[in-house]
């Protein structure tokens, strides 16, 4: 992310590199990185659209977990919509917008 960098979905918004940064290791430490894993999250490949410095990118989104009687569920069924710049000849995120296209991904956006 830059410096200034957003993560935004339905119930919030982190701003600033270091705040993502936080948030991230919380969301490990709450079943992503668990051992055995609780959570997988499958990313499917981006549809970019843009040039020069400034592209955007449509991406969907599974996440499968694990309950506590051992089943695989799926809890979401999303999609991330970036806005990715060029920087000193580096790409990255300037924007993430997380939307529930199913499931509970916050709540889903109509």
């Amino acid at each position: 992310f830059v410096p200034d960098g957003v993560v935004e979905w339905a119930d919030g918004r982190i701003a600033g590199r270091d705040e993502i940064r936080k948030w991230v290791k919380g969301l490990m430490r709450g079943g992503i990185g668990a051992t055995p894993a609780q959570v997988r999250h499958f990313v499917n490949m981006p549809y970019i659209k843009g040039g020069g410095s400034r592209v955007t990118a449509h991406t969907y989104v599974v996440i499968f977990g694990l309950d506590r009687a051992g089943a695989v569920n799926v809890p979401s069924v999303a999609s991330y919509e970036d806005t990715i710049v060029k920087v000193n000849g580096q790409w990255l995120f300037e924007k993430r917008v997380m939307r529930a296209d199913m499931g509970v991904f916050g709540r889903r956006d109509d």
